[in-house]
């Protein structure tokens, strides 16, 4: 008996996310240790390496699973799209339970089996069914999060916006510790900090009156931070070359930054002093440039540097594929979608027939998501009930929380401490 397209499917993402993750430890290896790449950096910031190597890993990691996912297996059908839709968005309100969680396991409200420090939290992003830490989502949470869909209207730019990723959960935390305790000018704090919290979380604190678990004293962030300090600024700078250790500033932490911010001016005039020495350290060499991760022309340049030939295909089709994905469906796409649908799609009338086809397509588009989450949720509610995990996505991927662990490690035995978990355990906070 022949294999179903959808097991082919199944199957070959399984095989390609595996291969991913091997490439993104790869990458990450070799650009650490191989003289090609480090010899392209050496004209860059040290301070803006580090960060644009994990970037580098990871893009190379996406364009190769995304340009095997193009021709490597049947593409799920019509329904299936829609239903990976429906699942995304169901997987929202998991994404804020867990940064409930994630807030309260941060204040030291409780310990939780299995879970050595926050990167364990957040690997139920994307294994919510794998561990049973996250109380399963209720009825009233998904009416709230059906009704906050139906005030967004068009949800289809929702599920699309920039502004919500699953980075969120921890990105908004530890930027608002930055902002509380190393930001001289509290009208940045403001105005950063209502364009960061998704409309979606705000909603679910508004009805379920949770908004304040954001605000509690985040002791185990802290903790976290003091130990990725030590790696990033005392065991991560004795790898580098001598002149760039000669050239290298320590900069304070979070707690001698917060104790600058009592004396108003103090932080502003740090900042200013610390540039000083980096210009006098480097007046007679030639600037060195910074690596900003929106900067394509770097990664285009370092992928045509140093990839073999068939990495910059994958490379070049995965851009492409970007643009082709970022543009808004022209009116062709519309009316091949409409096409595919079996049965009849109404169509309303329109001073263009442009604007009336683009409207009834996202009307049935909508209409046959918001079906379909009603239907996933019930599957859902059923597989909890009967004591099965649901599965959300079939190959959930790795968010590599052993290197974090290995880095509180190093920053431990670099203190002379303990290797091991015990500074963040309740009765030791």
């Amino acid at each position: 008996m022949a294999e179903s397209p959808k097991k082919t499917f199944y199957e070959t993402q399984v095989e390609i996310k595996t291969r991913s993750e091997q490439i993104y430890n790869q990458t990450l290896l070799s650009l650490n240790t191989e003289e090609r790449f480090l010899n392209y950096f050496k004209d860059f910031h040290p301070a803006s390496i580090e960060g644009f190597k994990q970037y580098y890993a990871s893009r190379k990691a996406a364009w190769y699973e995304q340009s095997l996912n193009k021709f490597s297996f049947t593409l799920p059908t019509e329904v299936e799209r829609h239903l990976n839709t429906a699942k995304g968005l169901l997987m929202h309100i998991y994404d804020k339970k867990i940064f409930n969680l994630l807030c309260q396991w941060y204040a030291g409200d409780m310990d939780l089996p299995g879970v050595e420090c926050s990167d364990d939290i957040l690997e139920l992003l994307d294994n919510p069914f794998l561990n049973s830490i996250i109380e399963p989502i209720t009825q009233a949470e998904f009416d709230c999060y059906y009704e906050y869909l139906a005030l967004k209207g068009d949800f289809i730019a929702f599920f699309d916006d920039t502004e919500y990723s699953d980075s969120t959960v921890e990105y908004y935390l530890k930027i608002i510790h930055r902002w509380q305790n190393e930001v001289e000018d509290e009208s940045e704090i403001i105005e950063s900090s209502v364009n960061d919290y998704p409309d979606w979380y705000a909603y679910y604190d508004a009805y379920f009156g949770t908004g304040h678990l954001k605000d509690r004293h985040l002791i185990r962030l802290e903790l976290e931070l003091d130990y990725e300090y030590i790696w990033d600024c005392e065991i991560h700078p004795q790898s580098f070359n001598e002149e760039d250790k000669r050239k290298y500033i320590k900069p304070l932490s979070w707690r001698e930054l917060r104790e600058l911010k009592k004396t108003p001016g103090a932080i502003k005039a740090y900042w200013a002093e610390r540039n000083k020495q980096h210009e006098d350290l480097n007046k007679n060499a030639p600037p060195l440039k910074f690596i900003h991760l929106s900067d394509d022309g770097v990664l285009d340049d370092l992928v045509n540097a140093i990839e073999p030939p068939d990495m910059v295909k994958k490379y070049k089709w995965y851009q492409e594929y970007q643009s082709q994905s970022n543009k808004k469906e022209n009116i062709m796409d519309t009316i091949s979608s409409l096409d595919d649908i079996k049965g009849q799609v109404p169509v309303q009338y329109a001073a263009d027939w442009k604007d009336a086809l683009n409207n009834a397509y996202n009307t049935y588009y909508l209409n046959t998501i918001y079906t379909l989450l009603k239907e996933v949720f019930a599957q859902y509610r059923e597989a909890i009930e009967s004591g099965k995990p649901y599965k959300f996505y079939e190959n959930p991927p790795s968010r590599g929380t052993d290197e974090m662990k290995k880095r509180y490690m190093a920053a431990r035995k670099f203190k002379g401490e303990p290797e091991n978990f015990d500074f963040l355990k309740k009765e030791n906070l």
